[in-house]
């Protein structure tokens, strides 16, 4: 099982395909080394408008399984 977690991009090469290219890297380095379930955790969209790395996740063949509650310090 591999878990996909902290990747980002600068802000100034948003856009340009780098998270995705990411994700895809990372996803084929787990497979080759022998992973059989890749899992990752993102925020949903929101009214405010769609949370970029779901779509991206989405895009790389990730299945959205649930969703869970998230508690803010208020």
């Amino acid at each position: 099982i591999c878990w996909l977690s902290g990747g980002c991009c600068h802000p100034q090469f948003r856009g340009r395909g780098v998270q995705r290219a990411l994700i895809e890297a990372r996803s084929a380095l787990a497979r080759d080394l022998g992973a059989l379930w890749l899992t990752s955790e993102t925020n949903p969209d929101t009214a405010e408008g769609p949370n970029l790395s779901r779509r991206n996740m989405l895009r790389c063949g990730f299945e959205e399984l649930f969703q869970r509650p998230q508690y803010v310090k208020g």
